[in-house]
Formats: C-alpha cells, structure tokens, sequence
C-alpha cells in the first residue's frame, strides 16, 4: 500500500506524523542527554517533555474521534505502555536476586532533581516515557512509511536498534556505566532479550490492531458499494404502489412464453374472426345462406258457414 493511500491528506499528514514520532522519543533522548552531560534530566522532563507531552496528549484526545493521526498515536503511546510488562517480567528476577542492578529509582530521582532514587516516579517515567514514547514513535513511523506487513520483524528490528542506543549511550558516556549499568556479557544478553521481547510484544499488537482496523474498514465500505449499485432515485425496497408481480419478482412467476407483437396481432385478429363468426354475438341477423329455424304463425280458422236448403 502507498504512503499517500496509508497516511490521506499528503505531506501535511506526514508531517504531523513526523512530530509526533520526535515527541515520543523525547523521554530517551532526555536520559541520554543526562547522562552526556548534555542536559540534565530535570529540565528537560519538566521545562520540555512534560509541557510538550501534555500538549500533545490534550490535542490527541481533543482529535482522537476526527482524526486519523489521533488514532494512530493513541494506540501507538498505549500499545508500547502494555510492551513494557513482559519486559520487566524478564528483567524482575534478575533484579530481586541482585544479579542486575535497578537503574530506573535513579532515573526517577533525576527527573526531580532530588538526588535520590524514587521508584515511583522513576518506572512512571519508565512506562509512560520510554514505553509509551518508543511505540509512539514507532507506529508513527510505519504510518508514514506505509509498513503494514510483517510489523512484529520490524519492531524486533526496532527494539534492537533502540537497544544499541542504550549500550552506545552505556559505554561512551564518561559516566555511563556508574550511572546505568556496567557492560558484561550478562547484562548485554539481558538487556538485548529485553528489548527483543519489547519488539515482538508490541509488533505482535500493531499486528493485531492492524487486522481490527480492516476489518472495520471492510464492513463500512459493503454497505456503501451495496447502495452505489442501486440507480439514483430508485430504492431497494418495493414501492407499496407496484403490483405483485413487481413486489415479488422471484416468487411470482410465469411458465407461458411471452408472444411477441407479431405473434399478439395475429391472435387478435382470430379472435376478431372468430367473434364475428360466432351465432352467439348478439347479432338479430342470421348470416346469408342460412335458413330460419323461427316457427310461424298459423292463421286461426274462421267459423264454417251453415248449408243452404236445397230448393
């Protein structure tokens, strides 16, 4: 499917789409930053990704019914949300038994700038901003390369590419290995099935939404091809005017051959013959040649007059 059939209204579209997959990736870029030393995690959660994010949030659920893009980003934020859960089912043994250390309370304690871990604020921002903002991002940018197929290999691929930033960001930061984790074969066998569980998880879901998206659009689209069949004002429904047979076409119908018009003049012109023919016409007239069967009158005998004498 074309990108210009997938996203409807152009570049303008694309575009829209194009912003909302640099708002998802804000959360990332904000640790990576912090521990860069670029920017420190503090300002940029609450002085651009929280005003950018609410903004964003506002407007998806002001557009969300109208919108196409809405939809899009809404289920995008939201799937990678549920993609974090078996994730962190992977990596919550390893945390308990302390063979990973939890980075993420730390990470929480840099978005408020206290110092010190807050596991609260630290997977909230785990959830809602990486998870939410990595499968916004990624939905976004299927929208606008028209991806539709085999999603749950291109959001593997997409979970080992979002992995290879993290273990760039770990190993070439000045601090990044005290800061987030040291780089040992275990940790990057774990942290790569991490994310290789996020891409399947949420590949596995676009998929699905995907299929409950066409399904939809399948069923609105019989109804109308249905209606453009019928000429314009004519209707589907028999007129309560027309007769029985035009009522009911397929239960009324006719084994007699229809005579065509040359055929339908010559049977009347029988019947005109035959009718003209006919004793029984009304006619007082008996045809020429034929005798009358009426009965007629006989004259009534008059008296017998009485014999003279003879003289």
């Amino acid at each position: 499917m074309s990108i210009t059939r997938t996203v409807p209204g152009g570049v303008a579209r694309r575009f829209q789409l194009f912003l909302l997959a640099a708002v998802g990736a804000l959360p990332v870029l904000g640790i990576s930053a912090h521990v860069f030393g670029v920017a420190d995690l503090h300002a940029t959660a609450v002085y651009v990704t929280l005003p950018v994010w609410l903004l964003t949030f506002a407007v998806l659920v002001w557009k969300r019914e109208s919108s196409s893009v809405a939809r899009i980003a809404v289920q995008g934020a939201a799937l990678g949300i549920v993609a974090v859960l078996p994730y962190d089912a992977l990596r919550l043994p390893f945390i308990v038994t302390g063979y990973w250390p939890d980075f993420i309370p730390d990470v929480g304690g840099w978005a408020v700038g206290s110092g010190h871990p807050d596991a609260v604020l630290g997977y909230l921002y785990r959830y809602l901003g990486d998870g939410g903002g990595i499968g916004l991002a990624f939905v976004c940018g299927c929208a606008i390369l028209g991806l539709r197929r085999r999603l749950p290999l291109l959001a593997v691929l997409y979970g080992c590419g979002v992995w290879l930033g993290l273990i760039a960001t770990v190993a070439l930061a000045p601090h990044g290995q005290q800061q987030l984790f040291h780089l040992t074969p275990a940790t990057l066998v774990l942290s790569l099935a991490g994310h290789i569980v996020y891409g399947v998880t949420l590949g596995i879901a676009c998929q699905q939404m995907q299929k409950i998206r066409d399904r939809g659009r399948t069923a609105t689209q019989v109804p109308s091809r249905a209606a453009r069949s019928v000429p314009a004002g004519t209707s589907s429904a028999p007129s309560p005017f027309a007769t029985a047979r035009q009522a009911a076409p397929d239960s009324i119908t006719s084994t007699a051959p229809v005579p065509s018009q040359g055929e339908a003049a010559h049977q009347r012109r029988q019947r005109s013959v035959q009718a003209t023919a006919s004793p029984h016409n009304g006619s007082s007239q008996a045809p020429a040649g034929a005798q009358s069967h009426v009965a007629r009158p006989r004259p009534r005998p008059g008296p017998v007059p009485a014999p003279h004498p003879a003289g």
